[in-house]
């Protein structure tokens, strides 16, 4: 009797045993199939937070390349605007000191004397000068021209005129700029090229 008992209790111990086994299999299992699902899940979003880290990153690098390159373009601009301007200031400078009331006489008398000595021509002139350099220009153009070609000059000043003159065959309908604004902007035009070539080199 006493060995049934004790053959039973081995039975049942030896069942338990393995069913505890069994579980702890079936727990161990399932165990590392979590563990592999969570391993999978989190490389996979390890991945699109990478993916996504290096394309915010090419974005940022894109939009600061572009900010740079207009930055760039930006400077130049200004940079050429201020080196035009420069030139120009100059440029007048320059140009209103080359006309002295002599030079500004000598070239009106030729001018004068080359459109009105055309017979198809007009036979007046109104010229327009400065305040400053009328009197001495239109007495000196008037002792350079011949009497008949005298009467038909009428001389005025321009508080516009700095330096220079404005002359017109048509009594004002059309007229020729020969002013020192006038003169400088147009010599700047060439300069300003040589300047943008420059800057973009």
């Amino acid at each position: 009797m006493t060995q049934q008992i004790q053959e039973l209790i081995d039975k049942i111990k030896q069942d338990g045993i393995q069913e505890a086994d069994k579980k702890a299999k079936e727990i161990e299992i399932k165990a590392q199939e979590n563990a592999r699902k969570i391993i999978e899940e989190a490389q996979k979003n390890a991945k699109q937070i990478i993916a996504e880290a290096k394309k915010e990153a090419e974005q940022k690098l894109k939009t600061t390349q572009a900010s740079l390159a207009q930055g760039s373009r930006d400077m130049l601009l200004s940079l050429r605007k201020e080196i035009e301007m420069l030139l120009a200031k100059l440029m007048q400078k320059q140009v209103a000191a080359a006309l002295s009331s002599e030079d500004l006489a000598r070239i009106l008398s030729q001018v004068i004397q080359g459109c009105l000595g055309d017979v198809k021509g007009s036979r007046e002139a109104s010229v327009f000068l400065s305040a400053h350099d009328l009197e001495a220009v239109k007495s000196s153009v008037l002792g350079r021209l011949p009497e008949e070609f005298k009467k038909g000059v009428v001389f005025a000043s321009s508080d516009d005129i700095a330096r220079g003159f404005v002359i017109s065959f048509d009594a004002g309908k059309s007229q020729f700029d020969f002013t020192d604004k006038s003169l400088a902007e147009y010599i700047s035009g060439f300069v300003n090229e040589e300047v943008a070539k420059i800057i973009k080199g």
